[in-house]
């Protein structure tokens, strides 16, 4: 559902392209171009025609072409709720043309309908729209054929175009009439050149092959792909499929099979395709000589040299297909029945007229001429009409198409895309081919459903891949179905429509969530009575500045063990792109700070987005859920908590024999544990401890370099809002540890005395991400409110501002007096004297009546305190209002502050309706907006969604549906609910009994968006609902920090 591949372009997620687009073709390396300009797709030459099309053009003139075909060409919106094979979910439009009025049939192109799940509409002359059924498609060339119900026309009369294929020749003077760049009846001119040129290879997912194309100059671009080629008559002499840009080419694909074919869909029928799961190319006769076979050996074989511009040679053979042990690669071919095959057009005709037959093949290979048989299969066969989802993971038969890129036999199961890590271990990703599951094969997606339905929910399935890159690259990986994700289904292409079913999918189904309120049981009866303290402390880092600093064997060896003993690996993947974060998997380490309450303490970074499913790896011997029960609103650090219970009976060794798994003792606010609570200042010895369990440990024996703020803002590749540190007091390392994970800061004495973590960073950023240290003083104070399960963790509040450093002097000049700088210099050391002043307002929220900060203003003291520590203004315990002395104009004033509260887990509800995910604004977005109208934020459009479709931004307001205000997430609810089709089910149900009818309509309603950008700009448009591809719901958590996440669907 979310795909960050092109992050911040989201994903599924792509900008609103011209499908045309990306079939810009790109030579193939070594390709061979055929000079005749005047031969027939059969590869027969065409003899020169003297006045041909004299008569027709008395008749008919270029300037009405677009009057007569003005009702006949329509622009097709396409979209795509779902990936599948290599595409994504995606919006796109193209071009069709009326094929046959009285039955509404419309042609395209395959890559324009599209393989898998997707939903069509057409748009007519004066702009009438219909729906459309993706009746055909052809499962190798790019052509297709759409149904729409003539009756939902009005006011126009669409005219057939007639294909003739039989009129294409040399030198054709043509038209495009298409719907370039979404431009309607768009016209293009040009000639046709090449007639017997090989399939250009696209740089896309698919590229059509054993086919001749068409090669003209014209400058049709995307938009058109699918627009009809007519001839100064008006008919239809090719479609147009591809172009090559930088050359001004297009590629047209001639229309005898799609004739074929039409003659059978209007019957209603299938058209029978046979295969030999083998790839031809066409090659012209002296590189047939160069090959072997010389002119007088073809001749003697039948081969009609002087009328044929070349002959076809195999070019690929997939494994275990039909040809595998029989023919070979670079044999050529030349009759089949005993028949000459000059060309692709009559190999065709053979193979399809043959389907569960035998072929007799005769072909010259190493100067020898061999017969063979063939049997030919059915190409329906091998063509995947099932698509399973699996824990936000898409998985489906391997396609003919991938099998011929890949060169790879039709064996197996493709993962099509991968959004909640149900595969998080697979170096893959999208496209990796699974093979086997739980030690047995898997050749098709309906032995793999059997496997996992074996296996029983909630059960680890170990699965052997090939990196469909490299056949050779195989891995053997453990998969987990993620806690909360969306339903389990299995999509259907019906034959009598092409629309897809929908039904539920058992296996491996996630456990219930406990909902909200399921971890409302009161303090557990084993954890200390303790009060978040008010600390001051604040982030340093512990800089390796020297090397030189002793620590004895001993203190290195229990510093080990204490690390090993305590820490655990964690991977994180996202439900939702909530809080403006990625969808993408990650992965990381963390200690344990609890081990009876099974709380964890890791940096931000690891998870980074409140709906993540966690898992976490003990002693690397067992693997456990977790959840995030707590993210710092100011430090980069978050708490997982996890059942102690499952730590062993989820595994099935005594892992207490083999591992010791323990706690790092930061919970007391004494030093008694050996931890201290004095804040750690420059000059400060101290060893940092790196690593994990099972893994390399790193130790560095550091010196506190220094303290100072850094900018941790994003980088201006970022559009999603997303929060990063502020106010944060760092150092960086130099040289900084080699590796990237959480440690542990000891002092000289042993003490442990703050935690070394990794700050949150911009994945376009191309700088490392710096590591800071923190005080264990801040994670104490978290830690005590999450043992006694409060709601109010921490109870943060910050100030409105980001805040900078400044010198003495500077301050001074900015009119902080004398009296005031002595009294810095008397009670500061040299490293703590400075001063902060307000760098940028951040929130814009409505003020009761207290002060505000502005920026400029120089901050002298805090409730009454020197303000000379970044962490006495960033981080504030427990207080709604602070009285503040700041120097602004030259003058000290007093100002009574209110301060902003912050959750730990702000996001806890989200809410999906016609592909607007929304949730409500996090901070980030209230930093980044102008005013906030309403408390429902969109802060994705899910790919191929009705929304998407439109075209606009996300990271919006959403203020009014259909006139009505809409202020809460509750607003949102109510609203899907009213909204929903009452023919759902009884719509999804007709499809799956393969049930035929009329119109290509899918149950949904029409409805008016109003939304606010960021910017403060209002927006208002239209859209379709989509209530059988695109069904509302929520995932929401309660307020405690042992709350599940719990899927419904509205």
């Amino acid at each position: 559902m979310f795909d960050d591949d092109d992050d911040d372009n989201i994903g599924d997620i792509t900008p609103v392209n011209d499908i045309g687009a990306r079939m810009d073709s790109v030579a193939s390396p070594g390709e061979t171009k055929l000079a005749a300009d005047n031969a027939m797709p059969s590869g027969v030459k065409d003899p020169p025609v003297q006045g041909k099309g004299e008569e027709s053009q008395q008749k008919h003139s270029w300037s009405t072409i677009q009057d007569r075909l003005r009702t006949s060409v329509v622009s097709i919106m396409i979209n795509r709720p779902t990936a599948f094979e290599e595409s994504c979910a995606t919006f796109s439009y193209a071009t069709g043309f009326v094929v046959d009025s009285e039955q509404g049939l419309i042609m395209s192109n395959r890559h324009v309908m599209g393989t898998g799940p997707s939903f069509h509409k057409a748009v007519f002359f004066g702009n009438q729209e219909v729906f459309l059924q993706p009746t055909y498609y052809d499962p190798v060339h790019d052509f297709a054929f759409f149904r729409y119900n003539p009756s939902e026309l009005q006011d126009v009369e669409p005219k057939a175009i007639r294909l003739a294929p039989e009129k294409a020749r040399s030198g054709l003077e043509f038209r495009i009439v298409g719907n370039t760049s979404n431009e309607k009846m768009s016209v293009h001119q040009g000639e046709l050149s090449q007639l017997d040129r090989n399939p250009p290879v696209y740089d896309g997912s698919y590229s059509d092959f054993n086919t001749f194309y068409f090669q003209a100059s014209s400058n049709s671009k995307g938009g058109s792909s699918g627009s009809p080629v007519v001839d100064i008559e008006g008919d239809a002499v090719a479609i147009n499929c591809g172009a090559k840009h930088i050359s001004s080419n297009v590629y047209l694909l001639p229309l005898e099979r799609a004739a074929y074919a039409l003659g059978y869909v209007k019957r209603g029928l299938v058209p029978p395709r046979g295969t030999l799961q083998t790839v031809f190319k066409h090659v012209n006769h002296t590189e047939i000589g160069r090959l072997g076979l010389s002119p007088d050996m073809a001749c003697s074989e039948g081969v009609n040299i002087k009328e044929t511009t070349g002959m076809l040679k195999i070019e690929k053979i997939l494994p275990d297909g039909p040809a595998s042990n029989v023919l070979s690669v670079g044999d050529i071919l030349i009759s089949v029945n005993s028949k000459p095959v000059p060309g692709f057009l009559e190999l065709s005709e053979t193979i399809d007229a043959s389907v569960d037959k035998e072929l007799g093949m005769r072909v010259f290979r190493k100067g020898q001429f061999y017969n063979h048989r063939v049997s030919v299969g059915n190409i329906y066969d091998i063509t995947p009409s099932k698509l399973v989802r699996i824990g936000g993971t898409h998985l489906c038969n391997i396609s003919y198409q991938q099998a011929v890129k890949w060169s790879a036999p039709i064996y197996g199961v493709t993962i099509t895309h991968d959004s909640n890590g149900f595969i998080p271990h697979s170096s893959y990703g999208r496209c990796g081919i699974i093979y086997a599951a739980n030690g047995k094969p898997t050749p098709n997606v309906d032995a793999l459903m059997d496997i996992l339905r074996d296996a029983g929910q909630d059960k680890p399935v170990v699965f052997k891949t090939k990196n469909h890159r490299d056949l050779r690259d195989e891995a053997v990986f453990v998969a987990r179905h993620p806690p909360v994700a969306e339903p389990n289904i299995v999509y259907t292409r019906s034959p009598a429509t092409g629309i897809w079913s929908i039904e539920p999918y058992s296996g491996m189904s996630a456990t219930a969530g406990a909902g909200a309120g399921a971890g409302a049981s009161g303090p557990r009866s084993f954890s200390p009575e303790l009060e978040p303290e008010q600390p001051h402390g604040e982030m340093v880092a512990a800089v390796p500045k020297r090397a030189d600093t002793f620590v004895s064997r001993r203190g290195s060896q229990m510093f080990v063990q204490a690390v090993s003993n305590s820490a655990v690996s964690i991977v994180a993947c996202p439900i939702t792109p909530a809080d403006g974060q990625y969808s993408r998997i990650s992965n990381g380490t963390g200690v344990i700070v609890d081990r009876r309450q099974g709380i964890v303490l890791c940096s931000t970074d690891v998870v980074k987005n409140p709906t993540c499913n966690v898992w976490i790896t003990f002693a690397g011997l067992v693997c456990i859920e977790a959840k995030l029960a707590y993210t710092h609103p100011l430090y980069p650090i978050s708490f997982l908590k996890y059942k102690p219970e499952q730590l062993f009976s989820n595994c099935g060794v005594d892992i207490g024999s083999y591992a010791v798994i323990d706690e790092i003792g930061i919970g007391s606010q004494t030093c008694q544990d050996g931890t201290s609570d004095t804040p750690l200042s420059v000059g400060t010895s101290v060893t940092v401890v790196l690593g994990a369990a099972g893994e390399n440990i790193e130790i560095i024996s550091s010196t506190v370099d220094g303290r100072r703020i850094l900018s941790t803002k994003t980088c201006g590749a970022c559009v999603n809002p997303r929060y990063f540190n502020t106010n944060v007091f760092f150092v960086s390392p130099e040289p900084s540890p080699a590796s990237s994970k959480l440690g542990i800061v000891y002092s000289c004495d042993g003490s442990l005395c703050g935690i070394w973590v990794r700050l949150p960073h911009c994945i376009h950023s191309k700088n490392h991400p710096p590591f800071v240290g923190l005080d264990v003083s801040l994670v104490r104070s978290a830690l005590a409110a999450l043992q006694l399960d409060r709601s109010d963790v921490g109870s943060a509040h910050i100030l409105d501002a980001e805040f900078a450093p400044v010198t003495l002097d500077t301050a001074h000049v900015f009119g902080a007096g004398n009296a005031h700088i002595k009294e810095v210099l008397r009670t500061t050391s040299a490293h703590e004297r400075q001063m902060f002043k307000v760098d940028k307002t951040l929130h814009k929220r409505e003020q009761t009546g207290s002060d505000s900060l502005e920026v400029g203003d120089v901050v002298l003291t805090i409730d009454g305190q020197l303000a000379t520590r970044i962490g006495e203004l960033a981080c504030i315990y427990g207080r709604s209002s602070v009285a503040l002395t700041v120097v602004r104009d030259m003058k000290e004033i007093p100002l009574a502050i209110e301060t902003v509260p912050l959750s730990g887990i702000s996001t806890r509800r989200v809410v999906c309706w016609a592909g607007m995910v929304m949730q409500e604004p996090h901070e980030a977005a209230l930093e980044k907006a102008n005013r906030v109208p309403s408390k429902v934020f969109m802060f994705r459009a899910v790919g191929g969604s009705p929304v998407y479709s439109k075209g606009h931004e996300w990271n919006v307001f959403i203020t009014e549906i259909d006139d009505q205000p809409i202020k809460t997430l509750d607003d949102m609810v109510e609203v899907a609910r009213r909204l929903k089709s009452s023919d759902a089910e009884t719509f999804n149900t007709r499809v799956a009994s393969n049930e035929a009818f009329s119109s290509g309509k899918m149950p949904g309603c029409d409805a008016k968006i109003h939304s606010v950008t960021l910017a403060g700009e209002d927006n208002v448009y239209s859209i379709r609902t989509n209530d059988h591809y695109f069904p509302a719901w929520q995932i929401r958590r309660g307020p405690l920090a042992d709350d599940d996440w719990l899927w419904e669907a509205l």
